[in-house]
Parts: C-alpha cells; sequence; structure tokens
C-alpha cells in the first residue's frame, strides 16, 4: 500500500479536502472513482468498498450520508 498512502499527501489529499468543504457532487464522484482505481490496483479492498459506497451515497444525493463518508477517509491512513 506504499504508494497509495504516498498519495493521501499530495494532490488527493488536496482534493479529498476541497470535496469536504465545497461538497459538490460531482467532483466527490470523480474523486470516489480515482480512489477506488487506486484501491483496486493495490488490492485494498476495503477502502475499495468505501470508494464504492461515497459514489453510490453521492449518486443517491445522500449528504449526510456523504459528508460521513468523506470524514472516514482520513481513517485509512492513521
Amino acid at each position: 500500500m506504499q504508494g497509495l498512502s504516498s498519495t493521501f499527501t499530495g494532490e488527493l489529499y488536496k482534493e479529498w479536502e476541497r470535496c469536504s468543504q465545497r461538497l459538490v457532487f460531482s467532483e466527490v464522484v470523480s474523486f470516489a472513482e480515482k480512489i477506488k482505481e487506486l484501491a483496486e490496483n493495490d488490492n485494498h479492498q476495503p477502502l475499495a468498498k468505501w470508494a464504492d459506497d461515497l459514489k453510490l451515497q453521492t449518486e443517491l444525493f445522500s449528504t449526510p450520508t456523504v459528508k460521513t463518508l468523506l470524514q472516514k477517509y482520513a481513517g485509512f491512513y492513521r
């Protein structure tokens, strides 16, 4: 998971912050898709499932759940 964890402090971290602050659903879906691809490439199933959940809840316009899921993202690297 070295490659995936190093992206947490780079552009993806900035994108996560932006998504969390602005909550623009199209940006959140794009972020979830990027995370899922990286997670699958690193065989990180919990993170891939999280990305699927985030995308689904965003597409359902479930704002409270999307906020909660975005908050959980940082927990994958603590």
